[in-house]
C-alpha cells in the first residue's frame, strides 16, 4: 500500500475492473482510491475468462459500478457521475479524443 499511497500523491488515476468481485486486495484499493482519481474498466473480455471462465462483455461494467457503490457507500449513479467527470478531466487536453468528448457531453 506504500506504493499505492505514493501513486495517489503523484496524482495517478486508478481503474477498478472485474477483479473487484474476486479479490479482497482490490476491494481495499477500491475503497481507498480518492474520488478524483477513480475510473472503471471491464478489463477486456479476457479478464472474466481468467477469473471465472466467462467471457467478459461491456455490460460487466454495470456490475463493477455496483460493487464500487456498495464498497464506497454510494449509489451506482453517483459512481457513474464521478467516473464520467474524472474521465473528462483526464482527457480534456487530448486532441485525439475531442470528438469522443463531444459525444459524451451531449444532453
Amino acid at each position: 500500500m506504500d506504493i499505492f499511497h505514493a501513486m495517489v500523491q503523484f496524482g495517478c488515476y486508478f481503474t477498478i475492473g472485474v477483479e473487484v468481485h474476486f479479490s479482497d486486495h482490490i476491494k481495499s484499493i477500491a475503497k481507498a482510491v480518492p474520488d478524483h482519481l477513480l475510473l472503471t474498466e471491464t478489463d477486456n473480455p479476457g479478464g472474466l475468462k481468467w477469473l471465472n471462465g466467462d467471457v467478459g462483455m461491456p455490460g460487466a461494467i454495470e456490475k463493477v459500478v455496483g460493487a464500487l457503490a456498495e464498497l464506497r457507500h454510494s449509489t451506482p449513479e453517483e459512481i457513474e457521475s464521478l467516473v464520467h467527470t474524472n474521465f473528462v478531466r483526464l482527457t480534456a487536453d487530448d486532441p485525439w479524443l475531442q470528438s469522443a468528448r463531444a459525444i459524451m457531453n451531449r444532453p
